[in-house]
């Protein structure tokens, strides 16, 4: 058997354990797969390093490399592939280097690729390269499965939709963001349909712990592993005064005057240490510059409001899973024009984006006379509480608003739409009807079924995922460490086998089909129920 493989930054070490695995105890004899880093490549392909012997790792620098030195697309192969898998637009989006041109407002580090990507033909040219290589591979050497650790960026999801005309099964991890557990999903937006498969179970039945985790929820909700992350990230960026900034990006600067000693080009998609010291100055001054505008209120107005929470950009949240809204300025605006008379609109953004937008893009939605920006370092559920809706895109805030009661309105296709208790936004033309609705939906359901939605939702969401760490997806972790999770490489490589041979006999799912979730999926009454006391 064959597996293709997505090694990604620190997740390399992770994925080489994997495959492991998957050769020693799963009958996987073939290995082979696209690395983000020329230095990964190649330790990937040095036997001294690890047991796998890959049949091929191509290095994407190496392909971005050839778009920019081709110049211009060949616009009948442009042609072609548009007939092939549709509008090529929402490919370019998804990447932060190909599509920044169309997120209004974000700050990013300048990079050669980036750069250059401002211009069409090359922008056009790498997606025609991106394409060319994994239908190329993929056809001439079709594996049994595709896996990637995340979709969150063009390479993933062309190779999805690749997979997808070739009836090749596509994996992906995606996080659930309840406690540690991550998931395998089958789709590329890393939306969890194992979640949503077992929620829709006649045969669940909530335990004890969903019902409690259901209550604190409501009264306290606790935080992600990665909020903590984001909360640790900020007070390191932006906490302390402006002698501490200084000071810190003083002491940054030695490293930008270090020369480039590997044995390989630069990643044209990487920024240069001087490039990443510019963007991070910039992010600090520009945060305390807003913060000293006044532009953020300390908290919600009085009277009824909805609440709009941004999502960081770029990112697979919006780039990826909803790219007509990743100009998140488009959805401000026509939240703002459809509100029912009377009703504010709270935005608030997101922390890691803090310093990342620029002064004008705040202003842009403060012009609205109806909209509020507040303190971004306030936790969404406390705003939650008071609103009158929750409207997202397809972000955590939606899930915990039903939660906690409060209507929700969506505008991408977000998984917890499956308990009903939501309403999906299709034409923004029809947002004012759109919010009425949402209204009615959560009027619709008295406390006890709106309970026992959330209840088997709570439950549906251990027993579909497992346990994976934050660090297990992001931390660099060394080979005793690594031994130490044998047992989690294991239980993953378990799971893809068991939904590589499920494929087979029922059919390859679709990766880019989102029904499984944007519709109420709950079964009869009668399964659930809260137990007695």
């Amino acid at each position: 058997m064959h597996i293709f493989l997505q090694f990604n930054g620190r997740f390399t070490p992770k994925a080489d354990r994997l495959a492991r695995c998957l050769g020693q105890h799963h009958g996987f004899d073939r290995f082979s797969g696209v690395s983000t880093g020329e230095g990964h490549a190649r330790w990937l392909l040095d036997p001294k390093n690890t047991p796998v012997r890959y049949a091929h790792v191509q290095a994407l620098p190496d392909l971005w490399r050839g778009a920019l030195s081709r110049g211009r697309p060949d616009p009948g192969r442009l042609a072609e592939l548009e007939a092939r898998y549709g509008n090529l637009w929402r490919f370019v989006i998804a990447d932060r280097n190909l599509g920044h041109t169309f997120l209004t407002g974000t700050i990013v580090p300048e990079t050669a690729l980036r750069g250059r990507a401002l211009e069409l033909d090359t922008m056009l040219s790498c997606l025609q390269s991106l394409f060319d290589y994994f239908e190329r591979r993929l056809e001439e050497d079709p594996p049994d499965a595709v896996f990637f650790q995340v979709v969150a960026a063009a390479p993933a999801l062309v190779a999805a939709a690749v997979c997808r005309r070739l009836k090749i099964p596509f994996l992906t991890l995606g996080k659930t963001k309840y406690d540690d557990r991550h998931h395998l999903a089958t789709n590329a937006l890393m939306q969890p349909d194992p979640v949503i498969d077992r929620y829709a179970d006649p045969s669940l039945s909530p335990l004890p712990e969903a019902w409690s985790r259901l209550e604190a929820s409501r009264e306290r909700p606790k935080a992600s592993d990665h909020y903590e992350a984001d909360r640790r990230n900020f007070s390191r960026r932006h906490g302390g005064g402006l002698g501490r900034m200084v000071r810190g990006r003083l002491a940054a600067l030695p490293e930008v005057f270090r020369p480039w000693q590997k044995p390989y080009a630069r990643d044209p998609r990487a920024p240069t240490a001087w490039q990443q010291w510019q963007w991070e100055t910039r992010v600090q001054w520009n945060f305390r510059r807003i913060v000293r505008s006044g532009m953020f209120e300390a908290g919600p107005p009085a009277g009824d409001y909805a609440f709009l929470p941004l999502s960081v950009t770029p990112e697979a949240s919006t780039c990826v899973v909803a790219p007509e809204f990743a100009d998140q300025l488009t959805l401000v605006g026509a939240l703002a024009r459809g509100l029912p008379a009377g009703w504010k609109l709270v935005v608030k953004d997101h922390l890691p984006m803090c310093g990342r937008r620029t002064r004008a893009f705040y202003e842009q939605i403060l012009r609205y006379q109806n909209a509020v920006l507040v303190d971004p370092t306030i936790r969404s559920t406390e705003l939650i509480r008071g609103a009158r809706l929750t409207a997202v895109i397809a972000g955590t805030s939606g899930w915990e608003a039903m939660v906690m009661g409060c209507p929700v309105l969506a505008f991408g296709d977000a998984w917890y739409l499956a308990t009903g208790l939501g309403h999906r936004c299709l034409n923004t033309n029809r947002i004012h009807e759109d919010i009425r609705e949402a209204c009615a939906i959560a009027a619709r359901f008295g406390p006890a079924e709106r309970d026992r939605r959330c209840a088997r939702m709570f439950q549906a969401l251990v027993d579909g995922s497992f346990r994976f760490e934050y660090d297990m997806m992001w931390s660099r972790l060394d080979a005793p460490q690594l031994d130490a999770r044998s047992a989690q490489f294991e239980d993953l490589a378990t799971r893809i086998a068991a939904r590589i041979a499920r494929a087979r006999a029922e059919g390859v799912p679709d990766p880019f089909d989102t029904s499984a979730w944007t519709r109420d999926r709950t079964p009869a009454a009668g399964g659930g129920a809260r137990p007695a006391g």
